[in-house]
C-alpha cells in the first residue's frame, strides 16, 4: 500500500507542552491504520482546557473538557479528519498516571485515529476491542522506539 499521508499541526495552546514531530505522527498514524487507505489527511489541533470544553459542549452536549475529540470526514479510500487534543489535560493525566507526557499523547493520538476509522467505546464490547487495539499499537510503537 502506498498511502499518501498529510498531517498538519494547529497549535492554539501556546504554553509549554509535548509536541511530536510530524515524522512521529506519520509513524503513529501508519501503525494505527486498520484499512488500506489511499490517502490520509489529518489536522492535529492542540488546544486549551476552555477551548476543549466549548467543543465538548457544542459537539457532544457534555459539560467540561475532555482529553481528545475526533471529527471524521473519511470514506473507504481516504482517511480524513481532525483530532483535537487538550494539552493541559494530557499533562495532568500523564502526571496522575505516572507516565510520560509523550506516552500519554501518543495513546490519545492513536485513540483519535481509531475513532476516525469508526471505532468507538460506547458499549463494553466495543470498548474492550478498541482498548486491545490501542495496547497492541502502543506496544509496537514503543518497542520500535527502544530499538532505535
Amino acid at each position: 500500500m502506498n498511502n499518501n499521508i498529510n498531517i498538519e499541526i494547529i497549535d492554539s495552546y501556546m504554553e509549554e507542552k509535548f509536541v511530536p514531530k510530524t515524522s512521529e505522527l506519520k509513524a503513529w498514524l501508519t501503525a494505527s491504520l486498520m484499512s488500506n487507505y489511499e490517502k490520509s489527511s489529518i489536522n492535529l489541533v492542540l488546544t486549551s482546557t476552555s477551548e476543549m470544553e466549548n467543543l465538548n459542549i457544542k459537539f457532544r452536549s457534555k459539560d467540561g473538557p475532555t482529553n481528545v475529540l475526533s471529527f471524521t470526514e473519511c470514506n473507504e479510500k481516504h482517511l480524513s479528519g481532525d483530532i483535537v487534543i487538550c494539552s493541559p489535560i494530557v499533562q495532568a493525566e500523564a502526571k496522575e498516571l505516572k507516565i510520560s507526557e509523550e506516552h500519554h499523547f501518543t495513546h490519545l493520538f492513536i485513540h483519535g485515529i481509531l475513532h476516525l476509522q469508526g471505532y468507538d467505546h460506547i458499549f463494553e464490547d466495543d470498548a474492550i476491542l478498541m482498548e486491545g487495539i490501542e495496547k497492541t499499537i502502543l506496544k509496537k510503537i514503543f518497542s520500535f522506539q527502544k530499538k532505535m
